[in-house]
């Protein structure tokens, strides 16, 4: 498996800028931004997957902006079905965040690039599609919606001489106060798994007027 540095190494690499042009103000603009980036469960019983999201951002000042955002990202869950049993596939889980976002965007960096730290709460909705063998003998697996924490940071490069394009990196770190858990027919719980993630990734920006 990849390590997560590793991941986060490469993407610097591709992404990060060579050609410097001058930082435009952000102050009262709107941005909008589609991501892809890798989901690294914190937990060993939630394989890692991928995300897709979006995000929206309004500037506050030179350093400070409120965002929303949301996504996509489904993982494979390991579970026992019964107690003492070993784990085995019991199916995957869905996240959809809808966030409330606060960043912070340091001064610029060789006129080109703004590094940002980001603190995010909202819901995290969950969905479950359990696996047929596993919920054969009647059990259930069960994921509720939560409440959702969000701290991370990042950086955004302009691309082009217009200043309306911006490559990002971005890493965060995602704790949802719910877990996944297996469950007997008369609803008590066998096992669980913390839902909680980092993600590691980058995307594209566009700065409106």
């Amino acid at each position: 498996m990849i390590s997560k540095r590793l991941i986060l190494l490469l993407f610097f690499m591709v992404w990060f800028p060579a050609v410097a042009w001058g930082i435009p103000d952000r102050t009262g603009r709107w941005d909008a931004g589609l991501d892809v980036e890798g989901f690294l469960a914190d937990d060993s019983d939630i394989d890692d997957s991928f995300y897709v999201g979006g995000n929206v951002s309004y500037g506050l000042s030179d350093r400070f902006a409120l965002g929303l955002e949301t996504g996509w990202s489904e993982v494979s869950v390991n579970l026992s079905r019964t107690a003492g049993q070993a784990t085995e596939d019991a199916g995957d889980v869905t996240f959809v965040p809808l966030l409330a976002d606060l960043y912070y965007r340091a001064p610029p960096y060789q006129e080109q690039v703004i590094f940002y730290g980001v603190l995010g709460m909202g819901l995290m909705i969950m969905d479950t599609d359990p696996a047929a063998a596993f919920t054969g003998s009647g059990g259930d697996v069960d994921a509720d919606t939560g409440f959702a924490l969000k701290i991370g940071g990042g950086l955004d490069s302009f691309l082009d001489p217009e200043k309306t394009w911006m490559g990002n990196l971005s890493f965060s770190y995602v704790a949802v106060d719910e877990k996944v858990e297996s469950k007997t027919t008369s609803g008590a719980t066998v096992d669980d798994a913390d839902l909680d993630y980092w993600m590691v990734g980058g995307g594209l920006k566009y700065l409106f007027d």
